[in-house]
């Protein structure tokens, strides 16, 4: 996750950097990045990350788990039916989350179809990195546009980096860009 928290870093730069005409700049003409580009970061960033927070369940192999009731057994074809998808997509699925232990095959017999059944319950959905809003609230803040607010909240992620002794761990050293 540390090495991943760099990857969320570079692409909030980027963010930052396509959206330079309307981002505020340091007296040596850097650009700042802020809390939207995180946000922006966040949204295409956050499938990759949950997935190694939810032990390995991405969203296709929960659709399928959960197209199976807690007491039934179901072939693979009636699975591909429900799901409205290939049998070979539905099958490589079905196989990652019999790998993950949350289906079971309950067919023994070789040649047979398989016999699909819930196995060990699915991980919760958590997500891995939080919400502008929660950060926001972090500072004291209670939303992101500053309704109902207590405190100032930062102006930019400058701010978050200087405020955040964990943002100084996992990014390293200074790379060219001020904010990070």
């Amino acid at each position: 996750m540390r090495r991943d928290f760099r990857q969320l870093l570079t692409f909030v730069q980027a963010i930052a950097l396509l959206h330079q005409c309307t981002r505020a700049r340091t007296e040596e003409g850097w650009i700042i990045a802020n809390i939207a580009d995180y946000e922006s970061a966040r949204q295409l960033l956050s499938p990759v990350f949950d997935v190694s927070t939810n032990e390995g369940v991405t969203s296709a192999i929960r659709e399928v788990v959960e197209a199976i009731e807690a007491t039934e057994e179901v072939s693979l074809s009636t699975l591909a039916e429900r799901l409205k998808l290939a049998k070979t997509t539905v099958s490589w699925r079905a196989s990652r989350a019999i790998r993950g232990g949350w289906l079971v095959n309950n067919e023994v017999r070789k040649g047979h179809p398989a016999k699909f059944s819930r196995g060990t319950p699915l991980p919760d959905e958590v997500s891995a990195l939080p919400t502008a809003e929660a950060l926001l609230e972090v500072y004291d803040c209670t939303t992101v546009s500053g309704e109902g607010m207590q405190g100032t909240p930062p102006e930019n992620i400058v701010e978050f980096r200087q405020e955040a002794d964990f943002a100084y761990a996992a990014t390293g050293t200074n790379d060219g860009w001020e904010v990070f």
